[in-house]
């Protein structure tokens, strides 16, 4: 198997991917030259036409070239979801199939993602992602929490992003170290060592240091969050969280597509690694715990998230 490391000195592929709703993304010092007009200017277009002539440009430059690996006869890489693609039209309907993307912008998973394995969208990215969203939530008559009256049906109590700050509102030091979820950040890699050793600065969207007291407060935060827990939208109204299980799944994910047809040829998106037992029921537990308080909705948010409160958890 080639190594993970001569893999990335190759220059093959310059970030890896992983899952869910994550992809690549352009080499770190590349600008991001968004097409002429991309300037969020144009909201009188039809929502679909808005996408093809801005947004969808601007996805070419950093993210369809892992959402819509499959379409050129590869492998996604690390599993990433296949929600875009080469053509505009192909790709407008490929997300609307995706369940979670298209929504208001603080229930959409696009807005929601941040960095992972790639970077989060840059800022012009994610204007012309919100002023796209709020067409569809306009054209769809999907839940607004903004204009609560104007959606479909009864307004959701909670958004996606609400509920996010919730969760690490109800995360407590003493369940972490209780539940022992500090040891994720000791896991060990084959070859490369433990987990910390490369993500004590947030890398990747992970943060992990052996400072027990740090780790927690930055897995607090978004994008780290999001290593724990995701929310679930349907229809473009938040549902529930749920586990993501990112811990668990991120050091068996293949990025095959760089080699033959062989499993003894596979290069994986992340140096290998199974999460140890006692680890694994560490990050279950953690979560377990974590929900069960939010779901009493007795937590206290974030500073600048929704609010909490009895039933708070309850969309």
């Amino acid at each position: 198997m080639k190594s993970w490391i001569a893999w990335l000195a190759s220059g093959a592929l310059l970030v890896a991917c992983a899952a869910p709703l994550e992809g690549c993304a352009g080499t770190p010092d590349e600008p991001l030259n968004l097409p002429p007009g991309s300037t969020g200017s144009g909201s009188n277009l039809p929502a679909k036409q808005f996408y093809i002539q801005k947004v969808h440009p601007a996805f070419d430059l950093t993210c369809t070239w892992c959402h819509a690996a499959a379409e050129a006869g590869q492998e996604p890489p690390g599993g990433a979801p296949q929600w875009l693609s080469l053509d505009p039209e192909q790709a407008y309907a490929n997300i609307e199939a995706y369940e979670g993307l298209i929504a208001h912008p603080s229930n959409s998973l696009i807005i929601l993602q941040g960095e992972h394995m790639g970077p989060a969208l840059v800022p012009k990215q994610e204007q012309l992602v919100r002023e796209w969203l709020l067409l569809e939530v306009k054209e769809r008559a999907l839940p607004d929490p903004e204009n609560p009256s104007t959606g479909s049906g009864s307004a959701p109590a909670v958004t996606a992003e609400e509920a996010l700050g919730q969760f690490a509102g109800c995360m407590t030091i003493e369940n972490y170290q209780l539940t022992e979820m500090y040891l994720v950040a000791h896991q060990q890699t084959v070859g490369y060592g433990v987990c910390r050793g490369c993500h004590n600065t947030g890398w990747a969207g992970t943060f992990l240091d052996d400072d027990q007291n740090l780790t927690f407060e930055m897995n607090k935060q978004r994008p780290y969050l999001l290593k724990l827990v995701t929310a679930e939208v349907q229809d473009g109204a938040f549902v529930d969280l749920v586990q993501s299980n990112r811990f668990k799944m991120k050091g068996s994910e293949v990025c095959s597509y760089l080699e033959d047809a062989d499993p003894a040829n596979d290069i994986y998106c992340h140096p290998k690694f199974i999460l140890n037992p006692d680890v694994s029921a560490a990050v279950d537990n953690f979560f377990q715990a974590t929900y069960d308080a939010w779901k009493s909705g007795a937590c206290s948010p974030q500073d600048g998230e929704g609010a909490g409160g009895a039933g708070g958890g309850t969309p």
